[in-house]
């Protein structure tokens, strides 16, 4: 502990506060039930093991099990994070699963290399992000050129004169519908028949 600030000192109340962060100090500076002594040994306990080791040394302890608890956890929080898998690992992980496959599923694998291929590519590279959805072929050349319908540019419209705001844009697959009573309705197309049943004099507006 020659290198490390005194424990005994650190878990005093009153102590100055360690120059970099030290997650047991506060821990066992908060605990009373623990003499000074006990605090240096356990601080020093806390720093030097691993936090397999140090769980089987809080065990034995007759200390409130929160306490251990607040350590076990503040040492984890200081491990560091595992790297990441480079390529070597991820094909590894690949010959791996592959040996852990079913004959069956294995026998076609190795009957069929490209199949084999995809698997080890899959595992390698990373996801690729989703694409656009492509227009059908030849959709384009058949609709038209260029219509208001195919590009989905909203109208800009003037003002009504009475003031009165313009009728919304008609929603995909629906259909605007001049009921018999002179009222307007936007019907979703899969329930059009049925409000022809209802109303046999309806008109279509935008057949």
């Amino acid at each position: 502990m020659s290198s490390q600030p005194n424990p005994a000192v650190a878990a005093q109340p009153d102590a100055q506060q360690s120059p970099f962060h030290d997650p047991a100090e506060p821990i066992l500076r908060a605990e009373p039930s623990i003499d000074d002594d006990s605090k240096a040994n356990l601080w020093d306990t806390f720093h030097s093991k691993s936090a397999d080791e140090l769980v089987q040394h809080l065990h034995s302890l007759a200390i409130p099990n929160e306490t251990k608890t607040k350590l076990w956890q503040a040492k984890q929080a200081m491990a560091p994070a595992p790297p990441a898998p480079g390529p070597v690992e991820k094909v590894a992980s690949a010959i791996q699963k592959l040996s852990q496959m079913d004959p069956v599923t294995l026998d076609v694998a190795e009957k069929h290399p490209t199949l084999a291929k995809m698997f080890g590519d899959a595992a390698v590279k990373p996801p690729e992000a989703p694409k656009a959805a492509k227009e059908p072929q030849g959709a384009s050349k058949s609709a038209g050129k260029g219509t208001a319908a195919q590009t989905k540019t909203p109208l800009v419209q003037p003002p009504r004169i009475d003031g009165l705001p313009h009728l919304p844009p008609i929603a995909d697959d629906h259909y605007r519908v001049l009921a018999s009573d002179s009222s307007l309705h936007d019907i979703p197309k899969e329930n059009i028949e049925k409000a022809r049943a209802i109303d046999p004099r309806m008109h279509i507006l935008n057949p």
